[in-house]
């Protein structure tokens, strides 16, 4: 595992306690999409936060923004929000996009949803699994 980056990421647990972005990382995923995952969060966590812009990343509506890479010949769109801490941003929902468009089409309604139940309820999100101490 890298050693922890300085941003500290976190991930969506359901009302259940299931992690959610590790559950679909842990899917029958290819190798492809976890090594670009992994990647992209490492290469972000590097950068200070202005410099988070396109093509790593972009922010969308609602407070959420897309974690960008293409891996697998799909456009990968992790979807999160910056917050519980200056230097956190939580992973909500797993997004890919085809022609322009989100799949499923109404990503970032449930990224938004989720973001709003965390901040409800800080227990709705785990420290990333992917880095120690983050």
């Amino acid at each position: 595992m890298p050693a922890p980056p300085p941003w500290r990421f976190r991930c969506y647990v359901s009302a259940a306690g299931i992690d959610q972005i590790r559950t679909w990382y842990e899917a029958p995923q290819s190798r492809p999409i976890r090594g670009k995952f992994l990647a992209r969060l490492d290469s972000l966590g590097r950068l200070p936060f202005a410099e988070w812009h396109p093509p790593l990343f972009r922010w969308l509506e609602g407070g959420i923004g897309e974690i960008r890479f293409k891996a697998a010949g799909v456009q990968q769109r992790p979807l999160g929000f910056r917050g519980l801490g200056e230097d956190v941003f939580t992973i909500v929902f797993n997004a890919t996009e085809r022609g322009g468009r989100f799949v499923p089409r109404d990503a970032i309604e449930r990224a938004i949803q989720r973001k709003n139940e965390i901040e409800a309820d800080a227990y709705r999100s785990l420290p990333c699994w992917l880095f120690r101490d983050s």
